[in-house]
């Protein structure tokens, strides 16, 4: 069967008066490969591998935001700022 498909009985879909739409699925099926391999650990293992990678990403992503930024007080304002942006 064709992964982006539309089957009536599975596809999730929208029905407004005069309006109808399918929901189809278009996540590729190559990206499952690439969270197969967390599944060759325990999920708490594998959860704190995820976690320690998004972290890591989120890390990176406010030094390279604070190597763009000026110098001085606003680097430390926008480092507060970005740190202080997933706890709310």
């Amino acid at each position: 069967m064709d992964p982006y498909g539309i089957y009536p009985p599975l596809t999730p879909h929208v029905i407004f008066p005069g309006f109808k739409s399918w929901n189809p699925n278009l996540n590729p099926p190559i990206s499952a490969l690439l969270f197969q391999v967390l599944d060759l650990v325990e999920p708490t293992l594998s959860f704190r591998i995820w976690l320690a990678v998004s972290i890591a990403c989120y890390v990176a992503a406010v030094i390279l935001l604070l190597r763009r930024s000026s110098s001085g007080l606003e680097v430390g304002l926008i480092a507060i700022w970005a740190f202080a942006l997933p706890a709310s």
